[in-house]
C-alpha cells in the first residue's frame, strides 16, 4: 500500500509499526470514473477517504442551484464527513471531476481501529 495513508495519519499521531500492521489492512484503494458520485444527498456516508489521485467536488443543491462547498485532490481528506460521523443522511453530494483513486476506510473499520489501537482514538 502507498505511504499516503500512513503519512497523512502520522501528521496527527505517531504510528508504530505494530499499530500500522493493524491499521493498514482496514484501508482499501478504490477508483472512480469522471462523473461518478462517491455520495449523494440522502445517503449515509459509509467511508472516509484520502485522495491518491484526481479531483472531487463537494456540493449541495438549494432552490435547484448547485452550490460548491469545496474540492479534494491528491493527499487531501475527502468524503461526506458530517454524515460519516453522525450516521445521518448526507446533505451533500461528492462527485469525481476526473478519473480518481482514493484510499478509504469504512465507518465500522474505523471504529475497530479506535477500539484496537489506542493511539488512534486520540
Amino acid at each position: 500500500m502507498s505511504q499516503i495513508v500512513r503519512n497523512k495519519l502520522s501528521k496527527y499521531v505517531a504510528i508504530s509499526d505494530a499499530d500500522w500492521k493493524l491499521i493498514e489492512p482496514k484501508w482499501q484503494l478504490v477508483s472512480f470514473k469522471k462523473g461518478d458520485f462517491l455520495i449523494k444527498e440522502g445517503q449515509i456516508e459509509e467511508y472516509f477517504y484520502i485522495v491518491n489521485e484526481g479531483v472531487q467536488r463537494l456540493f449541495f443543491i438549494k432552490d435547484g442551484q448547485e452550490n460548491c462547498l469545496g474540492f479534494s485532490y491528491n493527499n487531501s481528506w475527502s468524503g461526506g464527513y458530517e454524515s460519516f460521523v453522525t450516521r445521518k443522511p448526507s446533505r451533500v453530494f461528492m462527485e469525481a471531476l476526473s478519473e480518481s483513486s482514493l484510499y478509504r476506510i469504512s465507518y465500522s473499520d474505523l471504529q475497530w481501529v479506535y477500539a484496537n489501537c489506542s493511539i488512534m482514538e486520540r
